[in-house]
């Protein structure tokens, strides 16, 4: 708003109103004066600053969180991941450690915290999705009688603390579509809000009078685990008496979202000096991300999986010159998805 008000600007003005003295460049004058333009511009760029950390689509950080506020929504923490672990004895066994017991997963630490079938359930110390992988792990405490550890599911993603974009969105989508007894966006809103879940879509059959069907993705926005789905089931009740998140008369029923395996092939053609093999690697990896992104964006809308969209892809690859005989799922026309499965990578080859 206040570009204009420059320090050589100001300075300028400033000089016009000086009238019968020298104002030359090393004059008393401009001497005196140039310090003051110099404050003066610092004080718009201040103003400019305060006017845009005012305002809900230019603020950030905690002004934005204090917009928010007044709508009544408070950005989300990190949470921490919770995961399967087991552990076993010199000879392949299951073997017993203490409630409590702490162990490294290579960046992070993890702790026991309860006995579960097939193994114990840990948490991981560090708030966030880094805690979220399978993996070998080291004692920290002495462990007698274990001669291997590893993590072998995650039970519940962590979450890392809520963006300014996310928040920002969430804060525009309330005042767009403000949640009220049970519509679609006070659904969605309680749905993620829940340990564990990255998105939703909500169905309601035509053959049931107040049924809810609720399908939800969790970590890296697959299908969510058993654990979540059970929580979540757990806060909405399973009845209609209204005890539970859910509206009196409805009767929710939560499942993970369902997946499907698009498999893909193509044909590359790469530059002369190209490395085939990290091309291959890095076209692979482009084309999960394509995957990826369609599965953030499932709340929104469901899933297309489109040739052009993967031929685009690829050809932004470094390396790759041109793409052809594109195939998804050995068919040459798009994928679309039903409302709750979300794509996965199914086989990947490039010739």
């Amino acid at each position: 708003m206040y570009e204009a008000m420059n320090y050589e600007t100001l300075l300028e003005r400033m000089l016009a109103r000086v009238e019968g003295l020298d104002t030359s460049e090393g004059s008393v004058v401009m001497t005196a004066l140039a310090p003051a333009a110099a404050l003066l511009a610092q004080a718009y760029m201040d103003l400019d600053t305060a006017i845009n950390l005012s305002f809900a689509d230019t603020a950030d950080g905690e002004y934005l969180e204090r917009r928010a506020k007044e709508l009544g929504i408070a950005r989300s923490p990190a949470t921490k991941a919770v995961c399967i672990a087991s552990f076993l004895d010199s000879a392949g066994l299951a073997a017993g450690v203490d409630i409590g017991s702490r162990w490294n997963g290579g960046e992070v630490n993890y702790r026991v915290i309860e006995a579960v079938s097939g193994g114990y359930r840990v948490e991981c110390e560090t708030a966030g999705t880094v805690g979220n992988g399978t993996g070998p792990l080291s004692p920290v405490d002495y462990a007698p009688g274990v001669a291997s550890a590893a993590i072998t599911a995650v039970e519940s993603a962590g979450k890392d603390v809520e963006s300014d974009e996310d928040l920002r969105k969430r804060y525009f989508d309330r005042l767009t579509a403000f949640p009220f007894a049970g519509n679609y966006t006070a659904y969605r809103e309680m749905c993620e809000a829940q340990k564990g879940v990255t998105g939703c879509r909500l169905e309601t059959p035509n053959t049931a009078n107040g049924a809810v069907n609720i399908f939800l993705i969790g970590e890296n926005y697959l299908p969510a685990g058993s654990g979540v789905v059970s929580a979540v089931q757990d806060v909405f009740t399973d009845n209609r008496n209204g005890l539970g998140l859910a509206p009196v008369g409805h009767l929710v029923t939560v499942a993970a979202a369902g997946s499907l395996e698009v498999a893909l092939s193509a044909a590359l053609t790469l530059e002369a000096d190209a490395d085939e093999t990290a091309v291959k690697a890095a076209a692979q990896a482009a084309y999960e991300n394509y995957l990826l992104e369609l599965r953030q964006d499932w709340s929104e809308r469901a899933a297309v999986v489109r040739v052009a969209q993967v031929t685009l892809k690829l050809l932004q690859v470094p390396g790759v010159t041109d793409v052809s005989d594109v195939k998804l799922n050995n068919g040459t026309v798009n994928i679309t998805l039903d409302n709750h499965t979300v794509p996965v990578t199914g086989g990947v080859s490039f010739v």
